[in-house]
């Protein structure tokens, strides 16, 4: 994919973000954040600091979220649910730990799923692209006796093959051995960089992170760093 292949990629400004429970604790605390569109992002953080409700409310997945998170000017969580719904079938891509495949269908047919939720001319010709650049062996099986790496290539796939501006990973390597998180690594990070879409990677993995632009770490729900990378 070409760099300007990717014309919805966009920056996000984040301000007086909080997500609380129900009974009023704090789960989350950013009063404000802000990411250049292109920028790969990691979001490092012990278990229960926040990272996955960070990345669920800048995707626009809690109702509970309060505050502004505007992505290319547009607050998403001024909008409706459905609008919501919308701008991620529209905008996100998304690639999960547990790579949330069908695993009754074939590669191809995983990678081009978003075309039942977006319209766009070329999903298949750019699902085959990138799963040929990731190495998948695309036969009309399923994918359930693929290994847990080419699921993740496959995951990864669908998630690129509409041209979404904005890539929200969440622990993306988790559930690989170390041969096969450092190939992920490697083609995810190049393929958005190509793409110059905007990555948010939840992470504990090291070798991911030290792969990005910029890190910040979340403690008790807020940012308590931020870190540009060495190039």
């Amino acid at each position: 994919m070409a760099k300007d292949a990717a014309p919805d990629s966009a920056s996000l400004e984040i301000d007086g973000l909080c997500v609380a429970t129900a009974r009023g604790r704090a789960l989350l605390d950013v009063p404000g954040l802000s990411v250049a569109s292109g920028t790969l992002l990691g979001v490092r953080g012990p278990s229960g600091a926040g990272k996955s409700t960070f990345l669920h409310a800048v995707s626009g997945l809690l109702d509970s979220a309060r505050g502004r998170v505007i992505w290319g000017g547009e607050d998403i969580l001024a909008l409706s649910t459905e609008r919501r719904a919308a701008f991620r079938a529209d905008k996100v891509g998304m690639v999960f730990q547990d790579f949330m495949l069908f695993d009754e269908m074939s590669p191809m047919a995983n990678a081009t799923i978003s075309g039942l939720f977006r319209r766009g001319p070329g999903l298949s010709e750019a699902a085959g692209d990138l799963l040929s650049r990731l190495r998948v062996r695309t036969e009309a099986r399923s994918v359930a006796s693929y290994s847990g790496g080419e699921k993740q290539r496959i995951a990864v796939a669908r998630a690129l093959a509409a041209r979404p501006g904005i890539v929200l990973a969440d622990e993306p390597t988790a559930s690989l051995d170390r041969v096969a998180a450092d190939r992920l690594i490697e083609d995810l990070v190049s393929m958005v960089r190509s793409s110059g879409a905007t990555l948010i990677a939840v992470s504990h993995d090291e070798h991911l992170l030290s792969a990005l632009d910029r890190v910040i770490t979340l403690e008790d729900g807020g940012i308590t760093r931020d870190e540009e990378v060495p190039s």
